[in-house]
């Protein structure tokens, strides 16, 4: 800090040290009453009618150097499916897999919500392939919508439940930036202050 700095802060102590005390009662206030959260993942893959297109790029060894998975067009939009605020879905398109991620303020609750949704994969499904043998007018893919309404597990042939949860606790956040507000507001009005006073 600089002499300016220094000199301000000592004379107008009281009044800097008042806000900056202030400041961090409400941060740890706020803190206090901030839930910790708690998340739990789990993973599936999914084959469906459009099967998945790969994308493989080798180097001039034949190793890869870069795969890539996308959905099959026409295929389940899972995200649809989703019931609860807290669930959400994403598609890691580098291993071709979906992760279903659900966050609650109760630690078992996040892995219930997840299981939950992985349970019903194969209803969802069952239904969408239904709808789907219902309009499809080529012999081909209605043999091949019966063979997998028939094989319901076939169209996925890997779900990871999810065990165990991880907390997410940023609260140090709001001590931390906190202090740095009530600092910078302190600050200010001790220099504010004392160019009133100089006028």
């Amino acid at each position: 800090m600089s002499n300016d700095i220094l000199r301000v802060i000592k004379k107008h102590s009281q009044l800097f040290f008042l806000i900056l005390c202030s400041g961090l009662a409400i941060s740890f206030g706020v803190y206090l009453h901030t839930p910790i959260k708690y998340y739990a993942q789990g993973a599936f893959s999914y084959v469906g009618i459009g099967g998945s297109i790969k994308t493989t790029k080798l180097d001039n060894n034949g190793i890869v150097t870069y795969e890539n998975f996308k959905p099959g067009d026409g295929d389940i939009v899972f995200s649809k499916f989703i019931t609860k605020d807290n669930v959400s879905i994403k598609f890691n398109s580098g291993e071709g897999t979906y992760t279903v991620i659900a966050n609650s303020l109760n630690s078992e609750q996040s892995i219930i919500d997840v299981n939950e949704f992985l349970d019903s994969l194969l209803l969802f499904n069952q239904e969408f392939l239904f709808n789907k043998l219902s309009t499809e007018t080529s012999n081909k893919k209605r043999v091949q919508i019966q063979t997998l309404i028939n094989n319901p597990k076939k169209s996925f042939p890997l779900i990871i439940k999810a065990e165990t949860f991880e907390v997410i606790n940023n609260r140090y956040l709001i001590l931390f930036y906190g202090f740095i507000i009530s600092f910078i507001f302190g600050i200010t009005t001790i220099f504010l202050k004392e160019k009133v006073e100089n006028l």
